[in-house]
C-alpha cells in the first residue's frame, strides 16, 4: 500500500482515519461484553525509527463508554476492551471496501509503476492480495496511565518525524542520528545516511497543507464535548469510591 499512499496522501490518510474509527466504534457497540459508545483520540504517524515510510495511527481509547441511552457508564471488564483479532478483520474489510469505492469515484492518482492499477481487473487482484494479508491492530493497557500516553504522543504532534535531540552529527556528506534499539532500549543505536537520503526520508513525512493529524471520536468528538462527554464525566465521578468518614477521637 505504501506506493499508493505516497501518491494519494490526503485521500488515503483520511481513509485510514475514517475506517479505523468506524471499525472500532462498530465493534464496541456490537460486542456483547461492552455495547457502549467509546471515546478516543487518533494521531497519525508516518515514520519508523529509521525514518522509513510507515503510516499508522495511534489511538488513545477510553476504558469503557456510554450505553445506548447515554445514561449509564459501561466499564471495560477485567482490563479487556474489545477482541483485537475481530477489530483487525473489520478494519481490513472497511479499508479495502472504501479503497475500491475511492477508485470508482476517480479520486486515486495512479502514475508511474502504479498505472497498471487503472484497469479494474488489476485492482481486483491487488485488493484480493491485500485481503489475504493478516492485518494487525495492536492493543495494550498503558504502562503509566493515560497521562503517560498523551505525553508520548504530544512529542510528535507539532513536528515532523525526528527531533533535534536525536541528531548526532552531519559531516562528510552524511547524517547520523539516534534510533531506538529494541534489543537494548537503554542503549540507542546510531543510523548514518547520505545527506540526500536523509532529506528524502524526512520529506516523505511532510503532510498535505492544512491536514489535521489529531482527531477525536465518539464521546470525545467536538460535537459531544458539551453533552455526552459531560455526562460521562458526571457518571464516572459518581462511581468514584467515597472516602470513609471516621468520628474524631476524643
Amino acid at each position: 500500500l505504501n506506493p499508493l499512499i505516497l501518491q494519494n496522501k490526503e485521500v488515503l490518510y483520511n481513509l485510514l482515519f475514517q475506517t479505523a474509527s468506524q471499525a472500532l466504534q462498530k465493534l464496541a457497540q456490537g460486542y456483547p461484553r461492552l455495547q457502549a459508545q467509546l471515546g478516543f483520540t487518533a494521531v497519525l504517524h508516518t515514520w519508523d525509527q529509521d525514518l522509513q515510510f510507515h503510516p499508522h495511527l495511534h489511538l488513545v481509547v477510553t476504558g469503557g463508554g456510554l450505553d445506548a441511552s447515554a445514561q449509564h457508564w459501561v466499564p471495560a471488564k477485567n482490563s479487556f476492551l474489545v477482541p483485537v483479532k475481530a477489530l483487525s478483520l473489520i478494519m481490513r474489510g472497511k479499508f479495502l471496501d472504501a479503497l475500491r469505492e475511492t477508485f470508482h469515484q476517480g479520486k486515486l492518482s495512479l502514475r508511474g509503476n502504479l498505472e497498471g492499477l487503472k484497469e479494474e481487473s488489476a485492482l481486483d487482484r491487488f485488493l484480493k492480495k491485500l485481503r489475504r494479508q493478516k492485518w494487525v491492530a495492536y492493543s495494550k493497557k498503558p504502562f503509566d496511565g493515560a497521562q503517560h500516553v498523551y505525553a508520548y504522543l504530544s512529542r510528535y504532534t507539532h513536528r515532523v518525524a525526528i527531533s533535534n535531540a536525536r541528531l548526532v552529527n552531519c559531516q562528510n556528506g552524511h547524517v547520523t542520528f539516534k534510533a531506538r534499539n529494541n534489543q537494548s532500549p537503554e542503549n540507542p543505536r546510531q543510523v548514518t545516511l547520505p545527506a540526500e537520503e536523509f532529506i528524502r526520508r524526512f520529506l516523505l513525512h511532510v503532510l498535505p497543507s492544512g491536514f489535521v493529524k489529531i482527531r477525536h471520536y465518539g464521546i470525545l468528538a467536538p460535537c459531544n464535548a458539551k453533552t455526552k462527554l459531560e455526562k460521562a464525566r458526571t457518571l464516572l465521578h459518581l462511581q468514584e469510591p467515597k472516602e470513609e468518614s471516621h468520628p474524631k477521637k476524643e
